[in-house]
């Protein structure tokens, strides 16, 4: 099985990528990370948050199945070339969608671009991967800050009718 990670240099997805990269069942963990600055490519960054992640009597072989594909969520087609996406398309059985712009004080649109945009273009990825006989299934993971200024635990009927952010 072969799935791609977004959000992997993130709280959340780095947890993600952790725990499903001892699992024999993933052939393949694809994770779709942007340049840094400088030097810092996308492959250098895969390879930094292995070791973070990893123990070392893992490095060696989590280097070979956690593979990174340089692209952005806020770039049109996510930014990834075109000989990325059709082996992506080819091989994808699974996406794990865990990228996004948490900062709610950002603009409107910018967080649409992200959080919208990019979840599309993902969808329509794993469509063209379906029509293909592979792609199995899209796991989304959506924003967990819905309380607003409520205090201590916030039942989910609480909220109805009381959204003071």
């Amino acid at each position: 099985m072969n799935v791609l990670i977004t959000g992997a240099t993130g709280f959340l997805g780095g947890a993600l990528l952790a725990r499903i990269g001892g699992m024999e069942r993933y052939e393949s963990i694809y994770l779709l990370i942007r340049s840094g600055k400088g030097s810092d490519t996308a492959a250098k960054r895969t390879k930094d948050l292995v070791k973070k992640l990893f123990p070392p009597r893992m490095h060696v072989s989590m280097l070979k199945k956690v593979v990174a594909v340089e692209g952005e969520l806020t770039k049109p087609g996510l930014g990834i070339s075109a000989e990325n996406r059709q082996m992506l398309v080819a091989n994808l059985d699974q996406i794990i969608h865990a990228g996004a712009n948490t900062k709610f004080s950002a603009p409107l649109e910018e967080l649409r671009e992200i959080n919208v945009r990019g979840t599309k273009v993902l969808l329509d990825l794993g469509a063209e991967g379906r029509q293909k006989g592979r792609f199995k299934r899209f796991d989304y993971v959506s924003t967990s800050f819905v309380a607003g200024k409520n205090a201590g635990v916030v039942h989910e009927g609480t909220l109805l009718g009381k959204r003071d952010f």
